[in-house]
């Protein structure tokens, strides 16, 4: 942006709603090349105070011109001209994009060039309603789901969530997925994308923890398990000739073209900005993110580790409401959830609360004394309803690919972590979207 914009629009917000905005349209501290330090500090005192400091100490502290004004009419011009200018750069971005990738396919490009640019807009229909004159048109709904004995969302394989809540994940819902390292958060992560894709979800997994070869490797060492087959994931890493059975089930999910996978790459971390480009591109109904911390936030190195957590939480929670997708993504426990056979309390998050606040669902993993092949998913957080503190046991055999919900025998109820026997599988082969 100019400078001259940079500092009117800094200079007339008038509380905290107006520095939110800023974030509703992908103004981010970035974009602010020549006020970055009156952002800082317009940041510092909101997450403090809750107000945006007095123009007249940013005149005084930051030098600003004295034309500088306060009042909505200014706000909502300047609010306007800065949504243009960011309206005008996401385009030119996309057509680099498109030509860098598509250059030497004239048809391509133009295909690329059509849908991208049809998908970026301030708004979008999902985004806007009219909720007065609407009312009617939502009675109707109410009535016809209720009358659906199907669960409403995308499934989980949880059946606290599909059969007893009977809500799946939801548009424009994040969820976290939370414990110390090596309890299993990324096995886990693959088996809910895994359990959205076989039900017809078009799946962005990105993992800049793990090469996209490792990561293939234990999508199809999940599925082989689900569908009967005997392997050794770890034996996939090192090279593996697979039989007949196999390569049968191998053709048949090649024709679906339903997920796609991300690592990191040489170009950098990945970032909201690179995030909300390939959800755009590949349009998923879900995209998963296995590691926060990985994440580059837009701030920078100049910031402080909880702030850029606080950025990429918000971030996210903005990006799966405005492109109305599941987001699911991993973070770290802190030290003090150090035993890792009690699942870590919301306060035990690494690096602040933001994360806690900007998830709709919080999920905390855990794995049981005594019980080697089992994984704990208590529910911490559920914004649609309550808790669940008992928590559901799933087998947990990473190396065999076997992670589902473990039933015992003698259950009288799915899903109670405190029911003991011994378990079997649930559920039939897998079938394909």
């Amino acid at each position: 942006m100019r400078s001259d914009l940079e500092a009117r629009l800094l200079a007339t917000l008038r509380s905290a709603n107006d520095f939110a905005r800023l974030n509703e349209i992908g103004l981010t501290r970035d974009s602010f090349e020549h006020y970055q330090q009156l952002y800082d500090h317009i940041s510092k005192m909101v997450e403090a105070t809750g107000r945006v400091p007095r123009l007249l100490d940013l005149k005084q502290t930051f030098n600003l011109p004295d034309v500088v004004t306060r009042n909505a009419e200014e706000f909502n011009y300047l609010i306007d001209e800065a949504g243009r200018f960011q309206m005008v750069q996401g385009v030119q971005e996309l057509i680099d994009e498109n030509v860098k990738e598509h250059g030497d396919n004239p048809a391509e490009l133009i295909e690329g060039l059509v849908r991208d640019l049809s998908n970026l807009g301030p708004t979008s229909e999902s985004q806007l309603s009219i909720t007065d004159s609407s009312m009617v048109e939502r009675m109707a709904k109410y009535e016809a789901w209720s009358r659906d004995p199907t669960k409403k969302g995308i499934p989980t394989g949880m059946s606290f969530f599909d059969e007893k809540v009977k809500l799946g994940w939801l548009p424009g819902e994040v969820i976290g997925l939370v414990g110390r390292t090596y309890v299993g958060k990324s096995w886990l992560l693959m088996f809910f994308g895994q359990v959205a894709w076989q039900a017809g979800k078009r799946i962005l997994f990105v993992s800049p923890e793990m090469s996209v070869e490792e990561t293939e490797a234990r999508f199809d060492g999940m599925l082989m398990a689900k569908n009967d087959i005997i392997v050794d994931v770890t034996d996939l890493y090192r090279g593996y000739i697979p039989n007949e059975k196999m390569k049968k089930l191998a053709a048949k999910v090649a024709t679906k073209k339903s997920w796609v996978t991300y690592s990191s790459s040489e170009e950098g971390r990945f970032g909201l900005a690179t995030l909300g480009r390939l959800v755009r591109h590949h349009k998923p109904d879900m995209l998963i993110v296995d590691g926060l911390p990985l994440l580059e936030a837009e701030g920078g190195k100049r910031q402080q580790v909880w702030e850029s957590i606080k950025e990429l939480s918000y971030g996210l929670k903005h990006l799966a409401v405005r492109q109305n997708i599941v987001i699911l993504i991993s973070h770290q426990a802190t030290r003090r959830a150090h035993n890792i056979a009690r699942p870590p309390g919301l306060h035990e998050i690494s690096l602040g609360d933001a994360f806690a606040q900007a998830c709709d669902r919080v999920l905390a993993l855990s794995r049981p004394e005594h019980e080697e092949e089992i994984l704990r998913i208590t529910v911490q957080k559920f914004r649609k309803g309550q808790p669940h503190a008992a928590g559901v046991d799933f087998t947990f055999v990473p190396k065999r690919g076997e992670i589902h919900e473990y039933v015992p025998r003698d259950a009288g109820r799915a899903g109670d972590a405190d029911t003991k026997g011994n378990g079997k599988r649930t559920g039939d082969e897998v079938s394909l979207p």
